[in-house]
């Protein structure tokens, strides 16, 4: 899809190194971003780089709103995961469960995604989600579900 151009800014560098197919990124980036490492993940220093990104991804946001109505853009904020104390890696729920912020205009519904009582987006639904925004069939092997119209 030479169409397609793909920016990644991460703050573990394995994900822009190993995850990611170099020649599909126009722009790969690593920094740092890690409070709830250093501070925990419900700490006030957490929460307070958490209104920090969203005001940035606000600024990301509105950009991609002036830009022609003919782009088909989609926009995703995502942790790779979340945590417990300082601590990851069990499968804990608050470690399994993610931040995510979606902006696209084929997102299925509006506003939050895990209202009370629905599912709850989960990073194994990352794949299926770009793939159906994107137009490429999906796999029955995926554990994932798609947030975007197909």
């Amino acid at each position: 899809m030479p169409g397609i151009r793909t920016i990644a800014h991460c703050n573990w560098a394995p994900i822009i190194e190993e995850i990611f197919e170099r020649e599909a990124l126009d722009v790969g980036s690593v920094g740092s971003d890690a409070a709830g490492h250093a501070h925990g993940y419900d700490s006030p220093e957490y929460r307070m780089s958490i209104e920090v990104i969203d005001a940035q991804v606000g600024e990301v946001l509105d950009a991609v709103k002036s830009r022609p109505a003919e782009e088909d853009w989609m926009v995703w904020v995502i942790s790779d995961h979340g945590g417990r104390g300082r601590d990851h890696g069990r499968p804990s729920p608050e470690e399994m469960t993610i931040a995510l912020v979606l902006s696209s205009a084929r997102l299925k519904g509006r506003g939050r995604l895990n209202a009370p009582g629905g599912p709850v987006p989960r990073i194994v639904d990352t794949a299926p989600t770009v793939c159906a925004h994107m137009g490429i069939p999906g796999s029955a092997a995926w554990q994932g579900r798609s947030w975007a119209e197909g």
